[in-house]
């Protein structure tokens, strides 16, 4: 690939040829390296429900059967899981017992900008006034990568509402 051209990042095609070609530049297990680096990465970076999503794939799913592991069936939600009855009210918890305390919300702000500079890393330095103007009337509930509603457990970890249950009052 020409250094000049603006590589497609948002292709995976784009990191398997890269690895393919590092592998075919140097030592061939280069490539396995790479694509070793690139799923690490990804897991680092994916939720717990987005990892489970990931290991239900198809081809994923495929692979890992290949290999001898095999998967249990996914559950269609964490709904599963509740041990309030449906239409009965309950406490929230997290799959592993641990408190909800309420949703994940986002408050729109507007911290004005003066001017600005690229910095040599690529970054933005700002020249912006000191407070931030918030508009409550604009708050909403977070929503994850998966799009489901994000809560706050009592000690302010976000968790997805895949990993939320509901619980009879009490337990």
């Amino acid at each position: 690939m020409n250094t000049t051209d603006q590589p497609d990042l948002g292709n995976v095609e784009t990191y398997l040829n890269a690895a393919l070609e590092h592998g075919d530049n140097s030592d061939g297990d280069h490539e396995i390296g790479d694509l070793q680096t690139y799923l690490r990465a990804a897991f680092e970076l994916m939720s717990d429900a987005q990892k489970r999503l990931f290991a239900q794939h198809r081809d994923v799913r495929d692979c890992l059967v290949a290999a001898g592991i095999e998967l249990a069936e996914p559950s269609d939600s964490a709904a599963a899981n509740d041990t309030a009855p449906a239409g009965k009210w309950g406490e929230l918890r997290t799959r592993d017992g641990k408190r909800v305390i309420g949703t994940n919300q986002t408050v729109p702000g507007t911290c004005l900008v003066h001017k600005a500079k690229r910095l040599e890393d690529g970054t933005l330095e700002l020249d912006s006034e000191e407070d931030t103007k918030i508009c409550w009337d604009g708050e909403m509930t977070s929503r994850g990568a998966d799009g489901l509603r994000e809560f706050l457990t009592a000690t302010y970890e976000i968790v997805s509402e895949s990993e939320v249950i509901v619980v009879e009052a009490g337990r």
